[in-house]
C-alpha cells in the first residue's frame, strides 16, 4: 500500500482491491486500487507511474527496484522528509503518550500489589505478565472502548528474573521468582499510535525511533522532543536493574510522563512472598 501525497490536489491511497472496502473509509483521500499484483510490475514502481509525477520524493524504497524508480521520474528524492516532522511532537501526540503512560503505570502498580500472591501460590513470570497486563488492558478498554480501533493500541510487557535480570531485555519463561531475585518488568502501552517505552533514543510513531540519546547524533533537543531514559546496571549471569521513564521535553523543563517510580520509592517496590 501507499500514500502520495502531491504538493497540490488531493492525497491518493493506491491499495490492493482487496482493500478497497477498507481503504474507503479513510477520510480526506482518494482511492486508487490495483489487482494483486499488477502483472509483472512490482507495486511501488506501479504506484510511481500513477501518480504522473515528474518529480517524486519517495520515503522508502527497496534497493533492487532503485534503477528502475529513477527511470520512471525525472528526479528522485530519497530524503526522508517525515522524520523532522516526526521528531517534535504536536500537543494531540503528548496527549496520548501522556494517557498511554498512565496505563503503563497502571500495570506496574497491579504487579506490585498483586504479584507477591501470584508468586507464593506458584505462579510464574508468564502469571505475572498475563495478570498485570490483562488488568491495565480491561482497564484501558473501559476508558476509551473502541475509540482508537484500527490503530496501534495496547499493553506490551516482558517481566524476568533472577540472573536472566542481567539482560537488557528478557524472555518471559513459565519460571518461578525465588525469595531475594529482582524482578525486572518492562511495560509499554500504545494508544492512538503513541508508545511509551526505554536511556536512548526518541518514540512516538514507533517505541524506538530518532533522534537518538547517543554519540553520532547531532540532533538539538527542542520543545515537543519525547524520550525514553533507562539507565541500568546488568551483572551477567547474576542479576541486574534498569529504571525506565519517559521524558518530554518541555520550555526549559523535562515533564516525567510515568509516574510509577516517582510514586514509588526503589525501598517500596518488593513484593513479599
Amino acid at each position: 500500500m501507499g500514500l502520495w501525497l502531491p504538493v497540490e490536489g488531493n492525497a491518493r491511497l493506491l491499495v490492493p482491491y482487496l482493500e478497497l472496502e477498507n481503504a474507503l473509509d479513510v477520510p480526506g483521500v482518494r482511492v486508487t486500487t490495483y489487482d494483486e499484483f499488477p502483472g509483472d510490475v512490482p507495486p511501488v514502481l506501479w504506484m510511481l507511474g500513477e501518480s504522473g509525477a515528474g518529480r517524486l520524493a519517495v520515503d522508502r524504497l527497496d534497493a533492487g527496484l532503485l534503477d528502475a524508480a529513477r527511470a520512471a521520474v525525472s528526479q528522485l528524492d530519497l530524503t526522508d522528509h517525515v522524520r523532522a516532522e516526526r521528531v517534535v511532537k504536536h500537543p494531540e501526540e503528548l496527549a496520548l503518550i501522556r494517557e498511554a503512560a498512565r496505563f503503563a503505570d497502571l500495570a506496574l502498580e497491579r504487579l506490585l500489589s498483586s504479584g507477591a500472591d501470584i508468586i507464593r501460590q506458584g505462579g510464574t513470570e508468564l502469571d505475572l505478565m498475563a495478570d498485570c497486563t490483562g488488568h491495565a488492558r480491561a482497564a484501558l478498554t473501559a476508558v476509551h472502548g473502541t475509540a482508537f480501533q484500527g490503530t496501534k493500541s495496547g499493553i506490551t510487557a516482558s517481566v524476568h528474573s533472577g540472573p536472566r535480570a542481567a539482560l537488557p531485555h528478557g524472555t518471559v519463561l513459565a519460571r518461578r521468582p525465588q525469595a531475594g531475585e529482582p524482578i525486572i518488568a518492562g511495560i509499554g502501552c500504545s494508544l492512538g499510535g503513541g508508545i511509551r517505552h526505554r536511556i536512548g533514543h526518541g518514540m512516538g510513531v514507533e517505541g524506538h525511533e530518532a533522534p537518538w540519546l547517543a554519540p553520532g547524533d547531532a540532533t538539538l533537543v527542542a520543545a515537543g522532543m519525547v524520550f525514553s531514559c533507562e539507565p541500568g546496571v546488568y551483572r551477567p549471569g547474576f542479576d541486574g536493574w534498569r529504571t525506565i521513564e519517559t521524558l518530554i521535553v518541555g520550555a526549559g523543563r523535562v515533564e516525567t510522563a510515568s509516574r510509577f517510580q516517582s510514586l514509588h520509592p526503589i525501598d517500596t517496590r518488593v513484593l513479599a512472598i
